[in-house]
């Protein structure tokens, strides 16, 4: 046997398959946070879906609804940072596993330094490109192909050069001869790790902080056409804000209205270069810039929003004075639709779509609009332009639009997939504000208030109990508009020292009652009284 047959013996012994596995997976865990630092780089710059996003998209297709609304009561707010940060664990984990894999694979053909670079480099490339494909496939998020596809090649080229730089040449002197029988590591490769630990972790860390940024970074002011592109806010839900007293102002500031988002990262269009494409069944297709859609007559209408994910009493609702263009003249302008037309599909710049039965879409309250309480929509809120359709909850006042496409067929949007309501018209609903739930001083206790809401059908009556037998009318202020909230009150006059179980249920401007049947916001709205105890003092 030649020193070099005796050498590459020595690195093919027992112990070459655990120090390709060790090595291998400290190469593949460095390699995916290298290239998750380069896909939240095309994030921040490119507005391309990192990995997670396009992970958490599956993952909602295919929990069940109610499992997912129990996710989402469990986790609130931090439920999307929360999956955001386990899926990059996941990911992190997946490329340390196939590190692993190729590092036994490698450790086997004695590749510690034996095996030309390009061959390692051939092999982990089309390792990143097999991961590609796969992803591509399971997510099928083919059209995000260009963005993707860098960080899973990037992986793929960087994982053999972090292998090789850890993997020692093949021993030459005996100093190195006997640290190898001896199962030890030699000193220059110990430090070679440690090097690439530190940049791993390092790179674990910067990709913590771009996710941190990007993902946490308080909202900006407006809008506008000047506004950057591509610069969005992490779109944390959060229910719409009350006053002091319990109360919510009438009407809600842009900055206090409620927010939900299905994405990890919303999108924020640039004004100049959106469009907005009316087609399908119409008799000539028609593209709509911004200043375009500005230009035509608006509609103001002040409207209440509501959450189909609110709960009784819950905060997820918010009023204010939207303008916009009636979808109904939007369609005339590009020629009215076809007699075959059945449902109206509305697109979103974030990959959304929800759809209406032409007669609903055709109504005049069922707006695109492109302002809110008088002022440019903001980007969280749909800018250039949302969906606003009087009577159905928030998923279907589509935001982000792009597209309005008349259909003979049947639909089912982005939620309606995931098991929501497709009719999703609004519950009436009452809500107590005022006094709040626990001790209460005598003098804050002269009155009960709230708001109620039926959607467009109004508000006829609202009526509270103080002892659960019976039902006192409440004064109603007069509403915005036929499609505003209703504030009421009661006065009331409890003993000191006692405890009350306060309820409220309203009447729709049809007469029916609010239903008293408690049931879960899943999947049509949550039904039932809202009710609060309080203690007099």
């Amino acid at each position: 046997m030649t020193p070099h047959d005796a050498g590459e013996a020595s690195i093919r012994g027992p112990g070459a398959p655990r120090r390709g596995a060790s090595d291998g997976a400290i190469a593949g865990g460095i390699a995916a946070a290298l290239a998750a630092v380069v896909m939240l780089v095309l994030r921040l710059i490119g507005d391309v879906p990192s990995l997670p996003e396009l992970l958490q998209e599956w993952i909602t297709t295919w929990l069940p609804v109610f499992t997912l609304g129990t996710v989402l009561a469990t986790f609130g707010e931090a439920a999307k940072p929360a999956l955001f940060a386990a899926l990059f664990a996941v990911y992190l984990l997946a490329g340390a596993l196939l590190g692993a894999l190729l590092g036994v694979r490698w450790a086997g053909l004695g590749a510690l330094g034996t095996v030309p670079l390009s061959s390692l480099l051939l092999q982990g490339l089309l390792a990143g490109v097999a991961l590609l494909l796969i992803a591509v496939i399971v997510l099928r998020s083919a059209g995000e192909l260009p963005g993707i596809g860098l960080p899973f090649v990037l992986f793929g080229l960087l994982l053999p050069l972090c292998y090789r730089w850890l993997s020692p040449a093949p021993p030459a002197t005996a100093t190195a001869r006997t640290a190898r029988r001896a199962g030890g590591v030699p000193a220059p490769v110990e430090r070679r790790r440690q090097q690439l630990e530190r940049l791993g972790w390092g790179g674990v860390a910067a990709a913590g902080l771009l996710a941190l940024w990007r993902y946490a970074t308080p909202p900006g002011k407006g809008a506008g056409p000047g506004d950057q592109a591509g610069m969005g806010d992490a779109p944390g839900s959060r229910g719409s804000r009350r006053g002091p007293d319990g109360l919510p102002a009438e009407v809600t500031a842009n900055a206090d209205f409620y927010r939900v988002s299905k994405n990890l990262h919303d999108p924020r269009p640039d004004h100049v270069a959106w469009r907005m494409h009316v087609n399908g069944l119409v008799a000539r297709p028609i593209v709509f810039t911004w200043g375009e859609l500005r230009a035509l007559p608006h509609r103001e209408q002040w409207q209440t929003l509501i959450c189909i994910s609110n709960d009784v009493g819950g905060d997820y609702l918010g009023n204010a004075l939207w303008s916009g263009v009636p979808v109904a003249d939007l369609i005339r302008l590009a020629g009215g639709a076809s007699s075959r037309a059945t449902r109206v599909v509305f697109r979103a710049a974030d990959g959304y779509s929800d759809s209406l039965p032409v007669a609903k879409a055709m109504e005049p309250g069922t707006l695109v609009a492109t302002t809110m309480n008088g002022v440019n929509l903001p980007h969280e809120h749909g800018a250039p332009a949302r969906l606003l359709i009087p009577g159905v909850y928030g998923l279907k006042n589509v935001k982000w639009l792009t597209s309005i496409e008349v259909i003979d067929t049947p639909y089912r949007g982005y939620w309606q997939e995931r098991g929501w309501s497709d009719a999703a018209v609004v519950k009436t609903t009452a809500r107590i504000d005022s006094p709040r739930r626990g001790a209460v001083p005598r003098a804050q206790a002269g009155r009960i208030s709230g708001v109620a809401f039926a959607g467009d059908r109004g508000i006829s009556r609202v009526e509270v109990s103080d002892d659960g037998a019976t039902w006192r009318p409440a004064r109603l202020a007069p509403p915005k508009g036929p499609l505003s909230w209703v504030f009421w009150e009661l006065p009331w006059s409890p003993t000191p020292g006692a405890q009350y179980k306060l309820a409220v249920r309203a009447v729709d401007g049809t007469g029916a009652l609010q239903a008293p049947e408690v049931a879960p916001a899943l999947p049509d709205g949550a039904s039932g009284y809202h009710t609060v105890t309080v203690r007099v003092s």
